[in-house]
């Protein structure tokens, strides 16, 4: 995945990007599919790395998809806390 212009887009659109792939693992993983929750996983993954403001974004991320869904994508409790004790 080519993340070289992700760091010119401002937050919100990245956050909506990594959301759509998000949402994208949850569904191969409700069907069953590793390898799809896999490939799915690693990009928004990426999509986050690239990010200038990467805690942000996945705070952002977080916000959109809620506890459950964020934990099942592993992001880390303490970014999970903090973006939903601010929202």
């Amino acid at each position: 995945m080519n993340t070289t212009l992700i760091p010119t887009l401002p937050i919100a659109k990245v956050a909506s990007l990594a959301e759509w792939q998000a949402k994208q693992a949850l569904r191969c993983g409700r069907a069953g599919d590793d390898a799809g929750f896999a490939i799915h996983a690693n990009r928004m993954y990426d999509l986050l790395e690239a990010a200038r403001y990467p805690v942000l974004t996945t705070q952002s991320l977080v916000r959109a998809l809620g506890r459950s869904k964020a934990m099942v994508m592993k992001i880390e409790r303490p970014i999970i806390n903090l973006a939903l004790e601010t929202a």
